[in-house]
């Protein structure tokens, strides 16, 4: 038997929501119920643009914490930076594109302190 009522997916990468990947509550955008962004999708869209595709509204990032990425055309990592309430804080590495090690650093406080 179909399903008559249309699945609910996010807006950004078009997959539905799950236990492990849940949309964000409440919806931070002007245009609540009219699109759903998973949470980690939503981190995505913060580090990118700040601002959602359809009504413009701006996010603000009011405290990430985690292991944010810049990534080389080809996909592989170019550098990894650790942040804390939004401030860069504990390790930072850069790679080259072959994948060794570039560039090793602390930051403290959102200042770098050491490049071994």
């Amino acid at each position: 038997m179909e399903s008559t009522e249309e699945e609910i997916t996010c807006y950004l990468c078009l997959n539905p929501g799950t236990e492990e990947n849940p949309f964000a509550e409440p919806n931070p955008c002007n245009c609540r119920g009219t699109i759903r962004m998973h949470n980690s999708c939503l981190q995505e869209l913060i580090a990118a643009s700040n601002r959602c595709g359809i009504c413009r509204t701006r996010f603000i990032d009011e405290g990430f914490t985690g292991v944010k990425y810049s990534y080389y055309d080809d996909g592989s990592v170019m550098e990894e930076i650790n942040y804390v309430h939004s401030l860069r804080e504990g390790p930072r590495k850069k790679y080259y594109p072959t994948g060794e090690l570039w560039e090793d650093g602390n930051y403290v406080n959102d200042v770098i302190l050491r490049v071994i």
